[in-house]
């Protein structure tokens, strides 16, 4: 996906581009239809295909604890996993939502070998 760096982002099948305003920091403008995901939504291929690759649907969630380390703002895990009698789930954790996705599917793959 590499309309990701440096300004511009996907979202919903669409390029919206980052154009700073001197009263809008945050603005951004329509830049048009994603060509890598065909307009489907990157991050909706992007789930998908995690789901394909873990056997069941994938929950994620949000929860920003205090402090400066955001690395685990994101949490992943599989809709039917459960902790087992030792209190252990397969769970992929991240800065972003789709970070915490890619380490569950890494965190399944190792346990898969």
């Amino acid at each position: 996906m590499k309309h990701f760096r440096f300004n511009v982002r996907c979202i919903d099948g669409r390029l919206f581009r980052h154009v700073p305003q001197h009263d809008d920091p945050d603005f951004e403008i329509d830049a048009g239809r994603c060509e890598d995901c065909d307009g489907a939504g990157c991050d909706r291929l992007h789930h998908a295909k995690a789901e394909k690759i873990a056997g069941d649907k994938i929950v994620t969630s949000y929860f920003r604890v205090p402090g400066p380390a955001p690395e685990f703002d994101w949490s992943a895990h599989r809709d039917s996993d459960e902790p087992s009698d030792n209190g252990h789930m397969l769970q992929g954790f991240g800065r972003t939502e789709q970070e915490a996705i890619d380490d569950l599917v890494a965190v399944i793959e190792d346990a898969r070998a």
